[in-house]
């Protein structure tokens, strides 16, 4: 084997390797999702009941603790509680919100966005709209003076 052959299939074991990591931390997290959602009631009284070993459980933990290393992103939602589009106004007034909530409110994840032509300040990372209601409400009982502009968005969430 020459020496181009040998780099070529260095790179390509690692691709592989990597590939095979990301894929088992994807289905490791699916799979835990999937056993949150089925352990729900239904609302007529049904709920599945999963089985697993202390061993299954603490593998399904792990494969998901490499996939948020890894910086994998799943559907979720967040309260946005501003959007502005008038420039360095509207970016001085995303900061000032985002530091009056974590004067108060240190145990929530704020996010200041810019997409332009909008700063925004979203909270949170709720996997269902349900969770996101939820947040919503409390989050407004803490800071009435957001009720106008918060509203639950549909975002890309890491978890």
């Amino acid at each position: 084997m020459n020496i181009q052959s040998l780099m070529t299939y260095s790179i390509m074991r690692k691709f592989i390797l990597i590939l095979v990591m990301v894929l088992s931390s994807a289905f490791a997290f699916c799979q835990e999702s999937i056993v949150k959602k089925l352990s729900v009631e239904n609302g007529e009284g049904n709920k599945v009941v999963v089985h697993q070993t202390s061993d299954t459980r603490d593998l399904v933990q792990s494969a998901s603790d490499v996939a948020i290393g890894a910086g994998v992103t799943v559907d979720g939602f967040r309260l946005q509680i501003f959007s502005g589009n008038k420039g360095s106004k509207s970016r001085n007034m995303a900061y000032k919100i985002k530091e009056d909530i974590e004067k108060v409110a240190n145990d929530v994840d704020i996010y200041v966005l810019y997409m332009v032509p909008f700063w925004r300040v979203q909270i949170g990372n709720c996997l269902t709209r349900n969770e996101a209601n939820e947040l919503k409400t409390s989050f407004l009982s803490k800071f009435p003076e957001y009720s106008n502009e918060a509203y639950i968005v549909p975002v890309k969430i890491q978890k």
